[in-house]
């Protein structure tokens, strides 16, 4: 009883945004009229009902790529990985809402090069103690691209918040990372199976 059926979109994506600022600025952006998608967010760390959600559209949209917008920080990714792998701390869901399909696309290293010093801030003592632990778990072990990340901001000792973005324009994060990532996953989604 209760199962969400028969959702229909014309949706070419899902994004998956850590931030409520940015899912605002997006809208305003009005991503949906460049590409259409669906644009969720839990407003930080997800709740369940926001996890729910992107569970029931994974299931119902299994042709929607689901991509994945968070801070260059340790705790930016964390919020990538409940979506990914479910929460430790919420025992009685056991990942039972989890989207493993869900494709983390930045902040990464490569975009946060292109900004000047003072748009980064230090890693804290707790970004660091964070992003060792990250590093430990064994979902973590499994992503090379989020390992290789992690790795990287504790080599950098630096972090960088989606908003840092604007600083090359409010149509950057649309522009240069939500669709290009979008038109990639799509492309990838749509290559036949190579078969022998």
């Amino acid at each position: 009883g209760g199962a969400v059926r028969g959702v229909r979109s014309d949706a070419e994506f899902i994004l998956v945004v850590e931030k409520e600022a940015i899912f605002h600025r997006l809208s305003e952006d009005q991503l949906w009229k460049q590409r259409p998608c669906v644009v969720l967010t839990g407003c930080g760390f997800p709740c369940v009902a926001a996890r729910a959600a992107l569970r029931v559209l994974s299931d119902q949209l299994p042709d929607a790529p689901i991509l994945g917008l968070a801070d260059s920080n340790p705790y930016g990714l964390a919020v990538m990985l409940v979506y990914m792998g479910g929460s430790t701390r919420t025992v009685l869901e056991a990942g039972r809402h989890r989207v493993p399909r869900l494709t983390w696309i930045g902040l990464k290293g490569e975009h946060v090069e292109e900004l000047p010093r003072d748009a980064l801030q230090p890693l804290s003592a707790a970004d660091r103690t964070k992003a060792t632990a990250m590093l430990r778990h064994p979902f973590v072990e499994g992503i090379a691209a989020m390992r290789e990340e992690l790795l990287s901001m504790l080599r950098r000792g630096t972090k960088c918040e989606l908003e840092a973005m604007y600083s090359k324009g409010f149509g950057f994060l649309a522009d240069a990372i939500v669709l290009p990532a979008a038109a990639s996953a799509a492309a990838s989604h749509a290559r036949p199976a190579h078969t022998s």
